[in-house]
């Protein structure tokens, strides 16, 4: 036993075609089977998908996709989603194509990211990922927003500076709204413990005074 791990030829194929965007390998690849089709490299981490995605090949993508492939794995280092490395790659058709095959735009990866975040230099699929329910008000492990990325990466761009402090402020008037719902709530809750428990001190002193006067009616 040598230790390392052991990666079929057929893999590493059909990896390099996605890698590659060679659409026609990629759709007679006859031998690659579900489980195959969703396998991450033990050397990149990855799977066929997320070769795709990082390279910006929309076609092959979309061969992946009619074939199955899952679109919610993440890779083995950077905990990316497909979408954050289509989003990373620049390719707007691709980011598109997942976007509508319901990949979440507000999915985060290990250091917090949303896909959202790699978009602050590409205005286009910044207002796409907009369209998509993507978050600006979502912060890494940097601290930063989406909302941040772009206005020090378009500073200029008064259009979709303009787009993300409107969502930004949309998100913060949701989040007060939410919290403020979510004391209401807890008052509730304890107002309603308080009530029981009053009726409870309630009702015990009423049964000791019915005890107390049926014992004198007893007595009597």
């Amino acid at each position: 036993m040598t230790g390392k791990a052991f990666e079929s030829e057929e893999l590493r194929v059909f990896h390099k075609a996605c890698r590659e965007g060679k659409t026609l390998e990629i759709a007679n690849a006859k031998f690659i089977s579900p489980d195959l089709l969703n396998t991450r490299s033990v050397v990149t981490g990855r799977t066929a998908v997320h070769e795709a995605c990082a390279n910006g090949h929309r076609d092959a993508l979309e061969q992946l996709l009619k074939r199955g492939a899952d679109t919610q794995k993440t890779t083995f280092l950077g905990g990316d989603t497909p979408l954050h490395l289509a989003v990373n790659s620049g390719n707007r058709s691709a980011v598109f194509l997942l976007l509508r095959h319901g990949c979440d735009p507000n999915v985060p990866n290990k250091y917090s990211a949303t896909s959202f975040h790699y978009a602050g230099s590409k205005p286009t699929i910044a207002k796409l990922l907009l369209r998509y329910g993507g978050k600006v008000s979502l912060r890494d492990n940097s601290r930063k927003t989406p909302w941040d990325r772009v206005h020090e990466e378009c500073p200029d761009n008064r259009e979709l500076n303009k787009l993300m402090k409107e969502a930004f402020d949309r998100e913060e008037e949701a989040r007060a709204r939410a919290e403020l719902a979510r004391v209401k709530e807890e008052e509730d809750r304890a107002n309603a413990k308080r009530r029981e428990a009053n009726e409870a001190r309630e009702r015990g002193k009423i049964e000791k005074t019915a005890s107390a006067y049926r014992q004198w009616r007893g007595g009597g």
